[in-house]
């Protein structure tokens, strides 16, 4: 991966699945517990939960329009 290809990004819903794969994909590595929810629930929580609590950030691939990694930040 080129990092000149990447772009950090505020996060846009139309990225909702891919940001969710990789988040799980992160929290399987990190704790190794497979997520218990489903991937309509994950993308609720993302999209009408999380995003208004914290700061949430993509990693985009801009050359592969891809994401490539999450970044969420304590607003305060």
């Amino acid at each position: 991966m080129n990092n000149n290809n990447i772009r950090v990004i505020k996060y846009e819903k139309k990225y909702s699945k891919e940001t969710i794969k990789i988040w799980m994909k992160s929290k399987e590595k990190a704790i190794n517990q497979k997520d218990i929810h489903s991937e309509e629930e994950n993308v609720h929580f993302l999209n009408n939960i999380l995003i208004k609590e914290y700061q949430v950030y993509l990693a985009h691939d801009i050359y592969k329009d891809k994401i490539v990694e999450i970044i969420v930040l304590n607003s305060t």
